[in-house]
């Protein structure tokens, strides 16, 4: 980043932007009317960004620049050219961490800026850090989180409760969890989080982050998107880009024919996963990550805490244990709905059961009664919304 010290930070998420000082890595507040010069850093949703470790040797910038897309491309979803893959650092097995966005998402974001920024980093990036703390901020209607310095997300309030176990998992298993601003939402109370207080509105908490050393390492402005100072420079290579590219499409126009043939039956794999996403994952209205959700999914199914059959079924399974004379012939649950078949000694049993149910706040409703001699056959059906 070059050399200024007042930098207007901007949210292309909310809007919300301010000015700030940098002197001697100290992040102030700066009044608009002490603006000389002044240049834009932008803060962008990290729930577009993804995290990737690639296994990809030493080269040259250029040629690292080509390579990437093409090393991510068995972890993401998607026509790797479409991606855009930045290297932040190179772990202790020689492994690349690299964050990965997609070109629509970078050209969207720049499109709604007022201006070239000189830095675009991930906002949950930019949180604190702290070695055995999860730090949690909330900004409009989603929470931002960080576990360490490679681990990051934006989240929605209603996936606290799924995702923050995962944030505590990865900070280690004495990590603290902390809320900056307000009081913590009922969906993380049970990790006991500590509150502290916020120092001044989201954009202060991520100052010192965006526009110091961690925001220059997670900058999404490289390879293609680099800022440069030189337009001159940048016109003549543009020029002699333009003349290259005119040469090779007439030497390689029967290559790039097949080339379209191929990308179109990419295209129609890519439309089967997500048809095959979808008839596996009903529930799932929305594919950003499929990989993630895919597997969230299937933890969830092996018996997580949100699955809505074990759920209803530990909340009606006491009344039956203390009852006397009821027999369960039949368990089934689709669509939401759980459906016992019974069989009493009478109607009025099946009723009093029904009317137990609904006491303890579940509502059960009675389904194809038979009323035999000496017994009573029934079902009694459960929807989800009733637990």
């Amino acid at each position: 980043m070059a050399r200024s010290e007042c930098y207007r930070l901007i949210d292309v998420v909310t809007g919300a932007s301010k000015t700030f000082s940098v002197s001697d890595g100290r992040v102030m507040p700066l009044d608009g009317a002490e603006q000389v010069k002044v240049e834009m850093v932008a803060l962008v949703p990290a729930d577009r960004c993804s995290l990737l470790r690639v296994a990809l040797p030493e080269m040259n910038p250029a040629r690292m620049s080509r390579a990437l897309r093409w090393a991510v491309e068995d972890s993401i979803a998607g026509d790797p050219e479409q991606q855009h893959v930045v290297p932040v650092r190179r772990d202790a097995d020689g492994n690349l961490l690299c964050l990965v966005v997609a070109r629509h998402d970078m050209d969207s974001w720049l499109a709604g800026l007022p201006a070239q920024p000189a830095r675009m980093v991930p906002d949950a990036a930019c949180l604190p850090c702290a070695d055995g703390e999860v730090f949690l901020m909330p900004i409009d209607d989603v929470v931002l989180a960080r576990a360490g310095e490679d681990i990051f997300d934006r989240i929605e309030t209603s996936l606290l409760d799924t995702l923050v176990p995962e944030f505590m998992e990865g900070a280690g298993n004495q990590a603290r969890l902390v809320w900056l601003g307000g009081h913590p939402p009922d969906e993380i109370r049970r990790f006991n989080p500590e509150s502290r207080q916020a120092a001044g509105t989201p954009l202060d908490m991520l100052a010192p982050g965006a526009l110091g050393t961690l925001g220059a390492r997670v900058d999404l402005l490289q390879g293609d998107y680099a800022a440069s100072d030189k337009a001159s420079t940048m016109r003549q290579w543009r020029l002699a880009g333009v003349l290259t590219a005119l040469a090779v499409f007439l030497l390689l126009a029967g290559a790039l024919i097949d080339y379209t043939l191929l990308a179109r039956e990419q295209q129609q794999l890519q439309d089967e996963v997500e048809a095959r996403f979808g008839d596996l994952f009903p529930d799932i209205s929305t594919i950003v990550r499929p990989r993630a959700q895919a597997e969230r999914a299937l933890a969830e199914l092996r018996g997580g805490s949100r699955d809505r059959f074990v759920q209803l079924l530990s909340a009606v399974s006491p009344l039956f244990s203390g009852a006397s004379g009821i027999e369960v012939t039949s368990i089934s649950y689709i669509d939401a709905t759980l459906e016992l078949e019974l069989e009493t000694a009478s109607l009025a049993d099946l009723e009093a059961l029904q009317r137990q149910l609904r006491a303890q706040g579940i509502d059960a409703s009675l389904q194809n009664v038979e009323v035999a001699t000496g017994s009573t056959r029934g079902r009694i059906r459960i929807s989800e919304g009733g637990s």
